[in-house]
């Protein structure tokens, strides 16, 4: 074997060595596609659509020599290795050959025959006598002369000869072929099936070097190894032919030890540096500079320095295996010396199967560099199987595997690093492992946590503060704003900083200034959006403070930009969503509310305690505000589980309140209690701010309201009232709150319930208001007041989608009551006339007052009840109703009605 370990064959021509020969007219040919040394591929000589390497130069050089074979002909011939100058000089040869020309191309034979044509090849091989002695021939006036040279360094004597030729001639420049020629050569060599594609490969693997653009393509064709579709521009290099490689190995093993080595370096996922390479193949970088111009006179390079991915492959496959596993190891050693970036140079060595403590090296600190958590997640596992140790990447890697979602392997591998005191990035660990806690409902664990890791340091995390408060901790998480670890001001830690104040500010302060804190810290954070990760995001936490102002845009902008850029990584998308759906159910929206839920779950996979419980309470919330029983049972069955893997902290209290007026709703406020009572502990602890506890108070009035516990009602109102002087919200939801128990109680003053529901929906509760309204309207008995009262209901419903009837407003089931029976119509039969079709309907006057007091969400008992009849009867009207107006569906009927009494009034 050579020095360079690939060959130990003696160079030959132009395609592999120095050998010339001398053709006779009897050998002289142009060589065929697929021949050593071929690079045109022409079937005659003479033929002036053939091209070398696309020169029409050449072409037209091959043309004087066959117009005028004893006329002058003087040109020089440069191109890399493989692009066809031995198949030029061939060509001539050939021409001559036949005119009886004496042709001479062996240089060793000195001096030539005076009458001869000269035709020499690889003038940078040639002895500089000769090449002094060609020089001389040209400036003496020898006009039949044409040689042949790559480019490369110092070469003064060759680069003499060219330059006199050049005055000549111009020079001939040989160069690779592009995809379209390329292609048109693949087809005369393989036509058929799959040309198309083997001309992809070809061109993908050679960079359109002719000589192994016919090499690889006939040697393929012959083996019928012929890709079977257009795709397949990588396709099978293991299936590259012996003969091939073979004659790879030939150029190969002429380049001499220092290109070789060079070239396998490249190989193996150097870069052409020359300062690094130096240091991997013990050289200086002179030397590294005049190697690689070797190599790429030889063609193997490209002009750009990138090697050919067949020269790649021939590498790989010819080199002894240990060489290669040096040189690897020796090029990961001089990256991680130089220092500087890794990732270029971690992601080369990811998967290459390679082991020990630099290469572990290289590729952590490229995961650290890695621009999404996804490819960091790779880069960290390729290290830990390089043979680092886990503990020492544990705290990063769970971080990114925190930040894909995979929160299991993340809580895991925090635990091994804060379990060990030398492990690195413990504080890493630690925010990893509080987030995962705060995700699964464990809030109190994420706050223990952090207080265990400040008696570790002396100093607790800014980042504890709504954890702390989260749980109740007002002392603990003023503590930590005032003396928490607080770094070099980093975007992180400038976003942590605005989170905890904005959070202390909701619960201590001004509930607009705890909003705006929050909004810049989530905009703050969205430059480094997806390798953010917190037990709850600014944007999450923005968007709950405005649900509580009744700031109903502004959480939606929010939670907007907070999608866009996947604020908080792949566990935050479910956190959004169920806000998002939660703020459509708020405003009445259903349909919107629906469908975020339905994409909530990550993949369709199961969400983690927190986002169960919202979910399960917003299906609730549906169930109730649709008047669907059946559905609010089976939701109050999922909302049952959710709440006990969940335990209470302030920021799932919505959830909690909304679960509150079910309860009272389904007759379950025993099982629900213990959680209420741990929600009111919870705020006693924080001093009942307005902000929080407002909500909490409005959802208690609605439940003692639907309990029948107006005593209990009016304590919450009284609550509220105290808060409304210095608190907006609270005022509003005081004087609704105040108007449905009179309403409750019989007591309808239409002005001050239009007031109130009007003002509710100022504050974007527009389906608390809408049903303010029409539960008034069915408790007057003033036939002008119902029907302006059942005005204003309608114009409060918010425009939703199809699923947020106007019928649906208002209207809770009792658990006695069956839910609207479904149409029997068959289904061949005529559709059902328009809601327009209704205005000719008469209806009598008893079916004029269920209408009414149906379409405004009363149930049949409730109905009998206001009209002294019996629910059998109500059902009896609604379907004679419902058949004289040809109504199909629920939806249709109510629609009529409602048509048919504004018609009436």
């Amino acid at each position: 074997m050579t020095a360079g370990g690939v060959g130990d064959r003696q160079p030959g021509s132009d395609n592999g060595g120095k050998r010339v020969v001398q053709a006779s007219a009897q050998s002289a040919r142009v060589p065929g596609p697929g021949s050593r040394g071929s690079a045109s591929g022409l079937t005659a000589p003479r033929n002036p659509n053939s091209t070398f390497s696309g020169s029409h130069a050449a072409v037209a050089l091959c043309a004087d020599a066959a117009a005028d074979p004893s006329g002058p002909l003087v040109g020089v011939i440069v191109g890399r290795g493989g692009t066809g100058k031995t198949a030029m000089l061939d060509a001539l040869a050939s021409i001559y050959s036949a005119a009886g020309v004496t042709v001479h191309r062996d240089a060793s034979a000195w001096p030539p025959p005076e009458d001869a044509v000269l035709l020499i090849d690889d003038a940078r091989n040639l002895p500089d006598e000769v090449l002094l002695d060609l020089r001389r021939m040209v400036e003496a006036g020898r006009q039949r002369i044409v040689v042949a040279t790559r480019p490369g360094p110092d070469l003064p004597n060759v680069d003499a000869l060219a330059a006199a030729l050049g005055r000549q001639r111009a020079p001939i420049v040989l160069g690779r072929l592009s995809r379209a020629e390329v292609t048109a050569r693949v087809e005369g060599l393989c036509s058929g099936s799959g040309s198309a594609a083997l001309a992809a490969f070809v061109h993908e693997q050679t960079a359109g070097t002719p000589k192994l653009v016919d090499a690889l393509a006939s040697a393929l064709c012959a083996a019928g190894l012929v890709p079977d579709g257009p795709g397949h521009a990588g396709w099978a290099p293991a299936k590259i032919p012996t003969s091939v490689l073979e004659l790879l190995r030939l150029d190969l093993s002429a380049l001499g030890p220092e290109p070789l080595s060079l070239l396998l370096a490249l190989a193996v996922g150097a870069e052409l540096n020359p300062q690094l390479l130096a240091d991997v193949l013990n050289s200086e970088p002179a030397s590294v500079e005049h190697a690689a111009e070797v190599a790429r006179a030889s063609g193997l390079l490209t002009e750009t320095g990138a090697l050919l991915p067949l020269a790649r492959h021939a590498l790989l496959t010819l080199a002894p295996p240990m060489r290669i596993q040096a040189m690897r190891t020796g090029w990961v050693a001089a990256v991680h010396r130089r220092g500087g970036s890794m990732l270029e140079h971690a992601r080369a060595l990811a998967g290459a199967g390679m082991t020990g403590p630099e290469v572990g090296a290289v590729l952590a600190a490229g995961a650290a560099e890695a621009p999404t958590p996804t490819e960091a997640v790779k880069l960290y596992a390729a290290a830990v199987q390089a043979g680092t140790p886990i503990a020492s990447v544990a705290a990063k890697l769970g971080r990114a595997s925190a930040l894909v979602g995979d929160l299991n392997t993340a809580l895991r591998l925090a635990d091994i690093a804060i379990s060990d005191a030398n492990a690195p990035d413990r504080d890493v660990a630690v925010a990893v492992a509080a987030t995962v806690l705060a995700t699964r409902g464990m809030l109190s664990r994420t706050a223990q946590l952090y207080r265990w890791w400040a008696n570790t340091t002396g100093e607790p995390p800014v980042l504890a503060v709504p954890a702390l408060l989260g749980v109740g901790d007002l002392p603990g998480a003023r503590a930590a704003l005032e003396h928490g670890l607080l770094p070099a001001p980093t975007l992180s830690d400038g976003v942590e900083t605005l989170l905890a104040e904005g959070v202390l500010e909701s619960v201590t302060g001004t509930p607009s200034l705890a909003l705006s804190l929050l909004a810049r810290a989530a905009m703050l954070l969205e430059p480094a959006a997806e390798r953010t990760l917190m037990p709850d995001t600014p944007a999450a936490l923005a968007a709950i403070v405005a649900l509580n102002c009744g700031e109903f845009d502004v959480a939606e902008s929010v939670l907007t930009r907070a999608v866009a850029s996947r604020l908080g990584g792949e566990p935050a998308m479910s956190r959004y969503r169920l806000l998002q759906a939660w703020t459509a159910m708020q405003r009445g929206d259903l349909e919107t509310a629906r469908a975020l839920v339905g994409s909530a779950g990550p993949g369709g996979g199961a969400l983690e305690p927190r986002e169960e419980l919202t979910a399960a309470a917003i299906e609730v919330g549906l169930a109730r505000r649709e008047g669907d029983l059946g559905a609010l049972n089976t939701a109050w069955q999922r909302a049952r589980q959710a709440i006990v893997r969940h335990p209470v902290d302030l920021f799932a209290l919505h959830a909690v309140g909304e679960l509150a007026v079910a309860a009272a709703r389904l007759q379950e406020e025993s099982w629900i209690r213990p959680h209420l009572s741990e929600a009111w502990a919870l705020l006693d602890r924080l001093g009942q701010p307005a902000l929080w506890a407002t909500p909490m108070h409005w959802y208690a009035v609605q439940a003692a309201s639907l309990a029948d516990r107006p005593a209990d009602a009016e304590s919450h109102i009284a609550v509220l009232e105290a808060a409304a002087p210095t608190y907006p919200q609270a005022a509003v939801l005081a004087a609704a709150a105040r108007s449905w128990l009179r309403v409750m109680a019989g007591q309808v003053d239409a002005t001050e319930v239009e007031a109130a529901a009007r003002r509710l929906h100022s504050i974007g509760h527009a389906w608390d208001a809408s049903r303010l309204a029409g539960q008034a309207a069915v408790r007057t008995g003033d036939r002008q007041m119902m029907s302006a009262l059942m005005s204003v209901a309608r114009s409060l419903r918010p425009a939703a989608g199809g699923s947020v009837s106007a019928e649906t407003a208002g209207l809770d089931l009792p658990a006695e009551t069956p839910a609207f029976p479904s149409p029997t119509r068959p289904a061949d039969s005529a559709p059902a006339p328009s809601s327009s079709s209704s205005s000719g309907v008469s209806l009598s006057e008893r079916e004029r007052e269920v209408a009414a007091l149906l379409v405004t969400g009363l149930t049949y008992k409730e109905i009998g009840e206001r009209l002294f009849i019996s629910a059998k009867t109500v059902e009896h009207h609604v379907a004679r109703m419902r058949q004289r107006l040809g109504a199909g569906s629920r939806g249709e009927l109510f629609s009529q009605l409602r048509a048919a009494l504004d018609n009436d009034a």
